[in-house]
């Protein structure tokens, strides 16, 4: 299997500022102090794009990784608090025989409604990033991170390089298909 990848290295934070801008500057605005010992390296691209098999080799060399689709998952599992919310939200239509959240059914109100899709992304967002930055703080060793369409998300976490995956558009239509989409999603 051939996966092109494209890094693109964004400029590191400054570790501190002169004597001078802290003094005048209120706390919340200094930069993020990250130990060079612990990066955070996100993998992004598209749908279908080699995302998890980049995360699967990565992982095989024994390197530490995660993923924020399966920690979205796990905030979808029945009595979670997100979980509690999307059934207020949306109603028990979105709930298989044993009260688990439906991604289906849910991908089809968030995908046909922006209004939704951005309440969910209000809710769970946040706590992905929690999670991640927890992730990446327990040991002092760089964490691999896939975050689908990281940059089209607006999402902000302070990566030391940020890794974006691509295929050709075939390839990726055939990936989707094994998952069940069709050509129309």
């Amino acid at each position: 299997r051939f996966l092109r990848v494209a890094v693109f290295v964004r400029p590191s934070l400054p570790a501190t500022r002169p004597a001078t801008q802290r003094q005048t500057e209120p706390k919340h605005s200094q930069p993020i102090q990250r130990p060079e010992t612990m990066p955070l390296v996100v993998i992004t691209g598209g749908l279908g794009c080699g995302k998890s098999t980049v995360l699967e080799t990565l992982r095989d060399l024994g390197l530490r990784t995660a993923d924020a689709d399966t920690i979205v998952h796990a905030l979808y599992r029945r009595g979670e608090s997100t979980w509690r919310m999307m059934v207020a939200r949306w109603g028990g239509g979105i709930l298989d025989s044993q009260q688990e959240i439906k991604r289906q059914a849910v991908a089809d109100i968030v995908f046909q409604n922006p209004t939704e899709r951005l309440w969910l992304e209000g809710i769970t967002h946040p706590k992905v990033r929690e999670r991640i930055l927890t992730l990446e703080q327990q040991e002092p060793s760089p964490l691999y991170v896939a975050i689908p369409l990281y940059d089209e998300a607006g999402w902000e976490l302070p990566a030391a390089r940020i890794v974006c995956v691509w295929c050709t558009p075939s390839l990726q239509r055939q990936r989707l298909r094994q998952r069940g989409w069709d050509d129309q999603e």
